[in-house]
């Protein structure tokens, strides 16, 4: 049975967090799940804590590594080490858990709103407004969702892939994976609840707080995910992300061609080359497969209105809207910039 929860935590020292984040998923975990923890390296005696947990068969899965990684590439060790699970959950191991139910809220939102790429618990300042979808009240995240913790399911990982290895040992792989999920016209979801899970405050070790802050500046994190994410435009690339480094520790191959990927590259390339009825025919028959992705009514759209016909446009353009009333709001608009790269 594939329907489980893959929780894969990251840990680099701070032994007395992640003891309380782990048990606080013992403590109220209320959906099937898998444990995995990838260790980059620690120095305090979280592998002696983590082996031992190990050993009792209270985790799953323990990958220690010999240096230190990085969160994204040892996150991928972690997500690809269960390709059967349904959903993958980013853990940070300074989060704990206060009270069940938090797991099936975050399941049933994914199932019930087919539009929802990724759901998460918000740890930031900010309040959002909250607003009803499919039953649900929650936050719609008009930018990325916070990484702390955040389910992805297997429809979003089949079209998007993993986290990006590119920004450092600490980088923004989260604000990279929330645009690629707005991007193909999906949303990022908040869960109205900022009780259940607390995110515990590092200013008591000021040592790692200056570590985090000399990672984020060294790595140029703005200059590489204006190219790697808003590259995209440029040149119109699938937006899958392959974690090659992850696949090369574990020894195995991922199928990164999938149909959705290969109809992707045909109806860009028919576009381009103003084979618009086979870019069309392709599109359309990709919606009947993953009706839920508006981004292909948007691009159906685009090419009628470069057709001339107006009544089909607005049609494809409507129930884009339908599927998520927030498409237009997606930074650039979508819906111009395939008719631009069309008409280019």
């Amino acid at each position: 049975m594939n329907n489980f929860i893959n929780i894969c935590i990251v840990t680099f020292n701070r032994l007395e967090y992640t003891k309380k984040c782990i048990e606080s998923i013992f403590a109220y975990a209320d959906y099937p799940h898998v444990i995995t923890v990838v260790d980059n390296n620690s120095t305090d005696g979280t592998r002696k804590y983590l082996n031992n947990l190990k050993s009792r068969e209270l985790i799953k899965n323990l990958f220690c590594l010999d240096s230190n990684l990085g969160v994204a590439k040892a996150s991928n060790i972690g997500w690809l080490c269960e390709p059967d699970a349904e959903y993958y959950l980013k853990l940070d191991n300074d989060v704990m858990i206060q009270k069940s139910p938090w797991l099936a809220p975050m399941v049933k939102t994914i199932e019930d709103i087919p539009v929802a790429g990724a759901v998460a618990y918000n740890f930031e300042n900010k309040e959002y407004p909250p607003q009803e979808i499919n039953g649900h009240h929650v936050i719609i995240k008009h930018g990325n969702l916070g990484g702390a913790c955040i389910l992805i399911p297997k429809r979003t990982e089949k079209l998007l892939g993993y986290w990006c290895e590119d920004y450092g040992v600490y980088g923004q792989e989260d604000l990279d994976y929330g645009i690629r999920i707005q991007l193909v016209g999906l949303l990022n979801i908040y869960l109205n609840d900022k009780q259940t899970a607390l995110h515990m405050n590092f200013s008591d070790n000021p040592q790692y707080t200056t570590w985090k802050n000399e990672q984020f500046e060294k790595n140029n994190n703005y200059e590489k995910i204006v190219n790697n994410v808003y590259g995209f435009f440029k040149g119109f690339r699938p937006l899958y992300y392959k974690s090659t480094y992850a696949e090369e520790y574990l020894c195995i191959k991922c199928k990164t061609a999938n149909d959705l990927q290969d109809s992707q590259r045909k109806m860009f390339s028919f576009a381009k080359n103003k084979k618009y009825s086979e870019a069309i025919n392709e599109a359309e028959n990709l919606l009947k497969k993953y009706p839920g992705f508006a981004f292909l009514h948007n691009f159906i759209s685009s090419i009628h209105d470069i057709l001339g016909n107006t009544s089909k446009a607005l049609f494809h353009y409507a129930k884009a809207e339908e599927i998520n009333p927030f498409i237009h709001q997606v930074p650039p608009n979508l819906l111009d910039f395939y008719k631009k790269f069309i008409e280019a």
